[in-house]
């Protein structure tokens, strides 16, 4: 079965897809937030969290000034830019805080 939902979470319609000959339980979250991310992603992220890049530490345990997490940042940068079209000159930067406190920043020049 195939779920959708909905503002409150109430199921909106559903349907059935076979693939291999197996169900699939796949939920869709129209929701304001966090989204459906590929089970690729989560499992990779999974990973990490455990140990990340072979290092024993989990990528929550690392500095983000560490050695090993630059390339993760770089990643996230040049990903920015590409889906974003971002010109050169330019940098990405990655701010704290929420929906509300983006209203009370000022703009960088």
């Amino acid at each position: 079965m195939k779920d959708l939902f909905y503002g409150n979470n109430s199921v909106i319609s559903q349907c059935q897809k076979t693939q291999s000959n197996e169900m699939l339980n796949q939920k869709h979250n129209f929701n304001a937030g966090p989204s459906i991310l590929p089970r690729e992603v989560i499992e990779d992220t999974a990973k990490a969290i455990l140990d990340f890049n072979g290092s024993g530490l989990s990528l929550m345990e690392i500095s983000h000034r560490a050695k090993d997490f630059q390339p993760v940042v770089d990643e996230a940068v040049a990903l920015f830019k590409e889906l974003l079209n971002i010109p050169e000159g330019y940098s990405v930067l990655f701010l704290g805080g929420g929906a509300s406190i983006s209203l009370r920043k000022k703009l960088l020049i």
